[in-house]
């Protein structure tokens, strides 16, 4: 696999890397992992799509519970395509969407106040996404990603 490593913008350095890319599917059945997968987390700068397509089987078994993946708007070509259609079929697969917006993260704002026994858990105050009930997945691609990119957490509830 070929991409493009780049620095902050105070560094300005940017070059090509070659690095060996692995199946997830793969490397499950390497591992002949039994059970639920409690949490598949996926960050690989724009390439979520690519990275999940090699994910298909462990996700049609029903077996990942959670899904957490950071979403970028790149300019790279296709990206928006990929990246709905690709949370279309997350989402007909079983999987309901929250957003944890960047505000949260940066004020630490998911730790409750008083006491934690009563304090309803982090997924109840997250936003939903799309924010808009009925919204279509491009709809919250314009609408509710305000920022280079967004962190999303998914939940798997199989369809009855």
């Amino acid at each position: 696999m070929h991409g493009f490593l780049k620095g902050y913008p105070s560094h300005f350095l940017a070059y090509n890397v070659s690095a060996t890319a692995h199946s997830i599917d793969r490397i499950v059945s390497r591992q002949k992992a039994r059970g639920p997968c409690c949490m598949l987390k996926v960050d690989v700068e724009g390439y979520e799509t690519h990275a999940l397509r090699t994910a298909q089987a462990l996700l049609r078994s029903g077996s990942v519970r959670a899904l957490q993946l950071e979403i970028t708007k790149s300019s790279r070509r296709g990206t928006a395509r990929e990246t709905i259609e690709m949370l279309e079929g997350l989402k007909q697969q079983g999987f309901t969407f929250k957003q944890v917006p960047n505000s949260l993260l940066d004020t630490n704002g998911s730790l409750p106040h008083g006491s934690w026994r009563d304090s309803p858990g982090p997924w109840a105050k997250l936003p939903p996404f799309p924010r808009e009930s009925g919204a279509s997945m491009h709809s919250a691609w314009s609408v509710d990603i305000q920022t280079f990119s967004t962190n999303l957490i998914a939940a798997f509830n199989p369809p009855s």
